[in-house]
């Protein structure tokens, strides 16, 4: 993550990623860890806003919020290494994790389902060609 936000584009973080799929796959894959993390963050920093206030929704911000502020408010029952910000704040908002979106917590994203098409809706482009036949007997004829 941390490589991501710090990579001018996301298809230059993620080139040598997940090789085996093709390069639309792999943008499209991160682009929704990305969205999700940081949806994640905005989560926590409505939760902790006296701790995360100035804080904007970045691995990399929340990482120097964590660098520059005490860890006195991280349980200190599990000894973990603690090396990743992710890690960190699951510790801090354990008790929320049920109600926070994956991956930080435990509350997938919510599927959509397909809206079915309307039955009438035609196709886009050009119309088919029409043929007109006379009914038998009128051809040529005048009434």
């Amino acid at each position: 993550m941390l490589l991501v936000e710090a990579a001018p584009s996301l298809a230059v973080a993620v080139r040598n990623e997940r090789c085996e799929i093709e390069l639309p796959g792999v943008l499209r894959y991160f682009a929704r860890r990305v969205s999700a993390i940081h949806r994640a963050l905005q989560a926590i920093k409505g939760l902790y806003p006296e701790r995360f206030d100035a804080v904007t929704a970045s691995v990399t911000q929340f990482t120097r919020a964590f660098d520059m502020a005490s860890d006195a408010a991280l349980p200190a029952s599990v000894p973990l290494p603690i090396d990743s910000v992710l890690v960190r704040l699951r510790e801090l908002a354990s008790q929320h994790l049920a109600m926070l979106p994956a991956p930080l917590g435990f509350n997938p994203a919510p599927i959509k389902a397909k809206q079915p098409a309307p039955s009438r809706q035609h196709r886009t482009g050009a119309d088919r060609p029409i043929v007109v036949l006379d009914p038998p007997g009128f051809a040529g004829q005048s009434p």
